[in-house]
């Protein structure tokens, strides 16, 4: 998920934009939040066919499902399901749908109203006793709530005591609304999911930056009287749970089915945690691996000899996102930021890793209203993109992921970091 705008982050601008679909309305949403379509717009709508990838079962691989989320309205949104359970037992646990798979964020964050009591987490204080809770802005909307701690199981691998972020476990009665202001997205309504596993290339959300000052920090220590900024260690912050694996843990390959003209009702492929530990998640040779900015995830992608620097692969984007002042928008309702060419267009970009590696994207950009109109039943979508307002990006969304199979390698320079010769963090596709 993109566009957490924070101007010393080291990671990748945290969360999604994901854009609703309000009967034939283009809306903005944030982070996962409200992607919905209206079954009563007065047409029949085409429903497409369910795809799949060939994907065989494994421990190290977890499903993925792209479908009309919890609230059965959502537009292009990756999902998983995962096990948690109280720390340290393998009775008293919970499994968990609709969890966004975010590859442009970093850490578990759950709604907290989803634990239905079967699972109870343990607390993350600081050495005074103090709860300690987080605060994590999105592009129009912030998620606020305690951490605690899970056990956690993807596919067949199990992880303990992963430090979450638990939205909407309020630590204190009083908001800290002057460092952590709304609007609050606390709910899986609001959320438009019951949370998000952020596998970003970063190990956590913050990093050193938060041990060290409380300037750009996102944790707050929660007394009795109220919320204020604090340090936290590393260990106590909100991690890659993948990094966290004893195995398969310097990196992920997410793989989607190639969707057809029109759209999909569903789309399901997979998750595969780690690369070349395992004959599944081998790395092919010839595959160019792009090396991404240590600091904030991004590359360079050049469209119609235009150098975008600050671009990125998000599969928690639900559509492609970038400027192009010639393409024409949706006129429709007046929601203007939406391309509707008039025919389909092809479109091609060039992304440079940091290592000077290039790879070429090239997608069909369709006419997203008339396509949406004629389709409105299926929630997968191909070629669907909008503008931008992050300067110098380009965002290639879930749809860029469709019929790819993109790796994802984290920081780190050592072994098993270092793959097919090159110190993460990389991506590859």
């Amino acid at each position: 998920m993109t566009n957490a705008i924070t101007t010393a982050s080291r990671w990748r601008q945290g969360c999604v934009r994901v854009l609703a679909l309000a009967g034939l309305a283009f809306l903005l949403a944030a982070c996962g939040g409200e992607s919905w379509h209206d079954d009563n717009n007065g047409g029949s709508g085409n429903l497409g066919p369910e795809v799949s990838t060939n994907t065989p079962a494994a421990v190290n691989v977890v499903p993925v499902v792209i479908d009309g989320g919890p609230s059965g309205n959502a537009i292009n949104v990756p999902f998983v399901s995962l096990k948690v359970c109280t720390p340290g037992s393998t009775t008293q646990c919970q499994t968990l749908d609709h969890i966004l798979l975010d590859t442009g964020s970093t850490g578990l964050r759950l709604i907290s109203s989803v634990l239905n009591g079967a699972a109870a987490p343990g607390d993350v204080d600081n050495a005074a006793g103090e709860p300690l809770a987080e605060c994590f802005a999105y592009v129009d909307g912030t998620v606020w709530g305690r951490l605690r701690t899970l056990d956690v199981e993807l596919g067949g691998e199990r992880l303990s005591s992963v430090p979450v972020h638990m939205i909407g476990d309020q630590a204190s009665a009083k908001l800290p609304e002057a460092n952590c202001p709304g609007p609050y997205q606390n709910t899986v309504a609001d959320f438009g999911a019951n949370g998000i596993l952020g596998i970003s290339t970063f190990l956590q959300d913050c990093g050193m930056q938060c041990v060290v000052g409380t300037t750009s920090s996102y944790y707050f220590r929660c007394p009795a009287d109220g919320c204020v900024k604090t340090t936290v260690a590393l260990a106590d912050q909100v991690h890659n749970p993948v990094a966290r694996l004893a195995g398969d843990n310097n990196g992920v390959i997410v793989t989607l089915p190639s969707v057809p003209a029109g759209g999909a009702s569903k789309a399901t492929g997979a998750l595969i945690l780690g690369i070349n530990t395992r004959a599944n998640n081998a790395l092919a040779a010839a595959t160019p691996i792009l090396t991404l900015s240590p600091t904030n995830g991004y590359l360079t992608a050049t469209y119609k000899g235009t150098a975008l620097a600050s671009s990125f692969f998000d599969s928690g984007s639900n559509f492609y996102f970038f400027n192009d002042s010639q393409i024409p928008k949706c006129t429709a309702n007046d929601y203007d930021r939406y391309y509707c060419p008039l025919s389909t267009q092809a479109i091609s970009a060039t992304v440079t890793g940091g290592n000077g590696i290039t790879n070429t994207v090239n997608f069909s950009l369709v006419n997203m209203y008339k396509t949406y109109q004629a389709n409105w039943r299926n929630d997968v979508f191909d070629g669907f993109g909008a503008t931008t307002t992050l300067a110098g990006s380009f965002d290639f969304g879930a749809p860029f992921f469709f019929g790819r199979r993109v790796y994802t390698a984290f920081e780190g320079e050592g072994a098993p970091n270092v793959v097919g010769g090159v110190a993460g963090p990389w991506v590859a596709f």
